[in-house]
């Protein structure tokens, strides 16, 4: 069934996409690093505004609870709620993680490779997306790779590689 999550990955999808493309455009002008912290900045006061609206207008529920919210990295162990101990240092260590390799690392690596790279080549690069994700699956988190997952990336793989391999002289 096509649901709520579905349509919102969806929408990220398209969205990423049309920035791929307007990144190409200004990667070969402006220096990747001072581009990407723009994008850090400008994404980090999006989410602040966006958690706060959330915040005002979710409030708490009929039981009088709130949503769930990253205030609970600070809250100590002891609070009702909190995190403590091992729990803290892994969300923590996965936060750090997620702003350092997938975040910023990764941004920077994107923009100077679309200086030299047009958008379209890059998504293509970037549909091995889904590969990744099921190597780093089964490495991190022992998932197995289903046949369905394994020829699902080997077409991902030949479509993506496909256009790289082509004689360029067929297109003229």
């Amino acid at each position: 069934d096509f649901g709520a999550g579905d349509a919102c990955c969806l929408a990220a999808a398209a969205l990423y996409s049309a920035f791929t493309v307007r990144l190409g455009t200004y990667a070969a002008r402006l220096n990747a690093a001072e581009l990407s912290a723009a994008k850090a900045l400008a994404m980090t006061a999006l989410c602040v505004a966006w958690w706060g609206l959330e915040r005002v207008c979710l409030g708490a529920d009929a039981a009088g609870s709130a949503p769930a919210s990253v205030s609970i990295l600070w809250s100590s162990a002891s609070a009702a709620g909190g995190l403590g101990g091992a729990s803290a240092v892994a969300v923590w260590g996965a936060v750090a993680y997620s702003a350092l390799a997938p975040g910023a690392l990764a941004n920077v690596l994107q923009t100077r490779g679309q200086s030299a790279v047009p958008a379209a080549e890059a998504q293509l690069i970037f549909a091995t997306t889904p590969v990744f994700n099921a190597a780093v699956a089964a490495a991190a988190l022992g998932e197995t790779a289903t046949t369905n997952t394994l020829v699902g990336g080997a077409v991902i793989l030949a479509a993506s590689l496909a256009p790289f391999l082509a004689d360029p002289d067929e297109d003229e």
